[in-house]
């Protein structure tokens, strides 16, 4: 049956297995499937998720290094996007039935 508990310690992630403090800098990185990282998708889906928590953007690409798959990245940080003012529309009333009618009937 479920209770209410008056506290509890939760467990937290104290560490990442990925130093992203330190690759977030701003410089392009290079590192190696099998040393840095084992799965591709599993990195990207990190470093994706670090930039955004952070305010950056990413930018990944895979190539070969001696014969080794190996993924080159950059973060990013993030430039604020201009805030554009879109021209409004006139707005065009809308016509019912009852008005067509209102209308046709004073055109009598």
């Amino acid at each position: 049956m479920a209770r209410v508990l008056s506290e509890y310690e939760f467990k937290t992630r104290s560490h990442s297995i990925y130093p992203w403090q330190k690759w977030a800098d701003g410089q392009i990185w290079q590192i190696t499937k099998g040393t840095d990282y084992k799965s591709e998708n599993g990195f990207r889906s990190s470093a994706l998720g670090y930039a955004r928590r952070n305010g950056m953007t990413l930018k990944t690409s895979v190539t070969k290094v001696q014969g080794k798959q190996a993924i080159v990245f950059q973060f990013v940080k993030a430039t604020p996007k201009a805030v554009v003012k879109r021209a409004t529309k006139p707005t065009a009333k809308r016509t019912t039935k009852a008005a067509v009618k209102k209308t046709a009937n004073s055109r009598k």
